[in-house]
């Protein structure tokens, strides 16, 4: 019962993460990117559909722990999608010399799929 606990307590703080994330990037487009010193020139297309990409996995994760039955599914998807960030964002650091904000957000999803993997 306390790894079931477990499991929905990292599942929803994921959750608020992503969310957080998302709202920031969806809707603060400018000021979110300026502050993380990545400029964005004319329509911000894709940092927007970023931030709708990590609002609707936030859905995805958070209904495995509103939803009980849901929580094997939740965090199959996030073992996916902290997998791909993953892969994703320290090759964009170490390799294309992007801000030092990546090699963090890839440190924190690092450490979210480690953390989820030892809940399971």
């Amino acid at each position: 019962m306390r790894l079931y606990r477990t499991q929905r307590l990292v599942t929803a703080l994921v959750a608020l993460h992503s969310l957080a994330l998302g709202v920031l990037s969806w809707f603060f487009t400018a000021h979110w990117f300026m502050l993380l010193q990545m400029p964005i020139g004319g329509y911000p297309f894709w940092p927007k559909q970023s931030g709708a990409m990590h609002v609707s996995l936030a859905f995805a994760y958070g209904l495995g722990a509103i939803t009980p039955r849901y929580i094997d599914a939740s965090i199959r998807v996030i073992i996916l999608s902290k997998s791909m960030a993953v892969l994703f964002l320290f090759p964009a650091y170490f390799m294309h010399g992007a801000p030092m904000f990546i090699l963090l957000a890839g440190l924190v999803d690092l450490s979210i799929l480690t953390i989820d993997r030892k809940s399971t």
